[in-house]
């Protein structure tokens, strides 16, 4: 019974979005090879890749174009590559692990709304969000003193602001992972080593790709009823009973 559920899950992980290499494998990365020295052989790479449905030769050019950008390494033991993360690829995974492995949304977020001087405005924080031309809201004071401020609670914003905040097209595709996912059981834990893992790359590449679209403070405005917070829980109650296997035995 559970084979029939990880296939019919896997196929619909599969065709949900498009599913480019290269990012599937810096999901894949991330998730098992994020510790300093943690490789993966060029073969395990092929199996895993046969398992979620990556054509060898799109395999390649993958691997090719993360090396080149500077995201993998490779070094050679006998005839076999083995592949890690660089320093860069590391430290940008790293950076991004909280918002993405982070089961709940941070409460409480203190946010400030901003207004520059348009005298001396220059480039908005990165960090920061538009709301209404020359208004922006930031999750921390400008070091700008320049600058009209007013605090203001999260969980009162008027729901045009929090729609500026959170484009619509992020809170729909919420909503579809959070479709696929809860139009079937949760799998049990014992699925065999190779089959687990590729469904767990599979929802985490999904789910990465999309939580990465908007600033991580920005889901703490939108609430309990968001597609985004409903779709992380039940994204982590997924990745829960798919936990990453060892790589060694794979083929159990």
């Amino acid at each position: 019974m559970s084979v029939v559920t990880a296939t019919s899950i896997k196929e619909d992980l599969t065709t949900f979005g498009d599913l480019k290499v290269w990012s599937v494998l810096v999901t894949l990365f991330g998730d098992m090879a994020a510790t300093d020295g943690a490789h993966i052989p060029g073969p395990t790479l092929t199996l895993i890749g046969s398992e979620i449905g990556l054509r060898p030769e799109a395999l390649r050019v993958a691997l090719h174009r993360l090396r080149k950008d500077g995201w993998l390494t490779a070094d050679k033991v006998g005839r076999t590559s083995q592949y890690r993360l660089s320093d860069r690829g590391r430290a940008e995974t790293l950076d991004v692990s909280g918002h993405i492995y982070r089961a709940t949304v941070p409460a409480g977020t203190e946010w400030w709304l901003t207004i520059p001087n348009p005298a001396s405005f220059a480039d908005p924080d990165p960090d920061s969000l538009p709301v209404a031309p020359g208004i922006l809201l930031a999750s921390r004071p400008p070091a700008d003193q320049d600058t009209l401020l007013a605090r203001v609670n999260a969980q009162t914003l008027p729901r045009w602001v929090t729609g500026r905040v959170m484009a619509a097209e992020i809170t729909q595709r919420y909503a579809a992972l959070h479709s696929v996912l809860s139009g079937h059981p949760i799998p049990r834990p014992d699925l065999p080593p190779l089959e687990r893992l590729g469904l767990r790359i599979l929802v985490l590449h999904h789910w990465r790709r999309t939580a990465l679209q908007h600033l991580p403070e920005a889901a703490s405005l939108m609430g309990t009823d968001w597609s985004g917070t409903m779709c992380r829980d039940l994204v982590h109650r997924w990745l829960k009973a798919l936990p990453r296997p060892d790589l060694d035995n794979l083929t159990a």
